[in-house]
């Protein structure tokens, strides 16, 4: 046993607050410039329609570390209304090919596409990786 296991703990919480904080002003900096809205629409541009949909090009995360790989995707799910836990960001990045954290995989879906809980669906083009909510019948 840790006779200092309060302090430890405490230390450890504020580690994890300015963690956090850290992350978030990267985040807030970062999303506006990779989040596309909307779905794309032949001769380019995209369609914002209701604004159920918005999308990350798979080159940009590719170009970010694991940390902030996952923290976007999370946000861009974010977005639409949908909430990933750890598996089905990982499940998600493995979709878009990035499967180097060493943690196993299980695809919910097929043909480039994962159908996630609460609705959302994940689905990865040739160039993007595009967040949507899918209506329940």
């Amino acid at each position: 046993e840790n006779p200092r296991v309060d302090m430890t703990l405490a230390n450890l919480a504020e580690t994890a607050r300015a963690e956090q904080a850290h992350w978030q002003g990267e985040l807030a900096r970062i999303l506006p410039l990779v989040l596309l809205p909307g779905k794309p629409v032949r001769g380019g541009g995209r369609a914002a329609g209701s604004g159920a949909c918005v999308a990350v090009e798979v080159d940009r995360l590719r170009e970010m570390s694991v940390a902030m790989r996952r923290r976007v995707v999370r946000a861009a799910a974010e977005s639409v209304g949908g909430t990933l836990n750890f598996a089905a960001t990982e499940s998600v990045l493995a979709l878009c090919g990035f499967e180097n954290t060493g943690v196993s995989h299980t695809r919910q879906g097929t043909k480039g596409a994962l159908h996630l809980e609460g609705g959302l669906r994940a689905e990865r083009s040739a160039r993007e990786l595009r967040f949507s909510r899918v209506e329940a019948t």
